[in-house]
């Protein structure tokens, strides 16, 4: 339920190896720049810190590929990670709804994926409101058909569980016209 800014520190994953790195490195180059103000004509110590600050790069951008941001302002629905989960590239760990903004993730079955297109329309038809039907432009739709493990880790371990997932898959993210509805 809380409110995130764009680009606000979500999760921070562990990353002890990658500061101390970062954190080794730094005290290097602080020491070669210590070194090159006692002694400005020291080369040796100028081309040790053209690399040093190189690899100080690459640290810190190893360091800050271990912090998920939020892609968009909105607030957090579900977080799909727990303490000491390993995590695969792809997998969703965590739900972010923009402001006034709602969406549906239908699974389809595989061979209606070429039928599906980015800004189309689906009709669906929630359950336990028969004959009511929501006309939804289509936002997103995977570029590929997935099978049902891909799926499970797709939509998330607290979603996924709860399904039973058989055969090829097509997920297809919809926006919702408003926030409800009217039934009878």
């Amino acid at each position: 339920g809380a409110q995130v800014r764009k680009e606000q520190l979500l999760i921070e994953l562990d990353s002890d190896v990658q500061r101390d790195s970062f954190s080794r490195v730094a005290s290097e180059v602080l020491l070669l720049e210590q070194r090159l103000l006692r002694n400005p004509a020291d080369q040796t110590a100028r081309a040790a810190l053209l690399g040093l600050r190189a690899q100080k790069r690459h640290a810190e951008a190893q360091l800050l590929a271990r912090q998920v941001r939020a892609p968009t302002e909105g607030r957090v629905l579900d977080v799909h990670l727990r303490l000491g989960q390993h995590l695969q590239p792809g997998d969703v760990i965590a739900s972010i709804a923009a402001p006034d903004s709602f969406s549906i993730t239908a699974m389809l079955p595989g061979y209606a994926r070429p039928a599906l297109a980015v800004g189309g329309m689906l009709r669906v038809e929630l359950d336990g409101y028969r004959y009511h039907y929501l006309d939804v432009s289509v936002q997103e739709v995977t570029t590929e058909v997935l099978g049902p493990e891909l799926a499970r880790r797709t939509l998330g371990v607290q979603v996924a569980d709860s399904l039973q997932l058989e055969g090829p898959l097509a997920l297809v993210k919809a926006a919702l016209p408003k926030q409800g509805f009217r039934y009878d």
